[in-house]
């Protein structure tokens, strides 16, 4: 009986040549399917890491603006425009008139570096707020808003925006992604 069945299961291996069409076209519509599901989902991991890194790149400055303050405690603010060409501007502003240079604090500005923003500092606080459309840098096909945002404010915003002050029926969010 083994023997029989051997035999058989030989045979009916030797005359098969290939994939019927039925089991090819099976096959390229779960391959379809795969493919429906993976790409709209990487294509998500890449914009949510473009913003994580606008955030990440203005916990940076902050950083370095905090400790720029804390060596400089005469900085008011400090205010970047970005250059046409070439290097951007940094420009600061203290109560007793010194000046430090802030450029040496940061090594590189990232997704800032072509849009202008104001450091401020108000009693030790250090917030960034960014000078540019609806105080904005745009990144995985989103606007991300910075207006008055501390470490903190970027640390704890989420995906959509973070807990916001409400005056006069109005709400003003510190980091807001649209």
């Amino acid at each position: 009986m083994r023997q029989l069945i051997k035999n058989l299961l030989n045979k009916r291996l030797k005359n098969e040549k290939g994939l019927t069409l039925v089991e090819l076209l099976a096959v390229i519509v779960i391959l379809g399917i795969i493919a429906a599901i993976a790409v709209p989902a990487i294509g998500n991991i890449i914009n949510d890491s473009e913003i994580k890194a606008v955030k990440a790149n203005a916990l940076n400055i902050l950083n370095a603006a905090n400790l720029y303050v804390t060596q400089n405690p005469d900085i008011d603010t400090i205010t970047h425009v970005p250059a046409a060409t070439g290097n951007s501007k940094f420009t600061e502003t203290a109560d007793k008139g010194t000046v430090g240079q802030f450029e040496g604090y940061i090594q590189s500005l990232g997704s800032f570096s072509s849009s202008g923003f104001t450091i401020t500092n108000t009693n030790g606080k250090v917030t960034l707020t960014a000078t540019g459309t609806d105080n904005a840098i745009t990144a995985g096909g989103k606007t991300i808003s910075f207006n008055g945002a501390g470490i903190d404010d970027i640390d704890a915003s989420n995906a959509d925006s973070n807990t916001g002050t409400t005056t006069g029926g109005t709400t003003t969010y510190k980091v807001t992604v649209q």
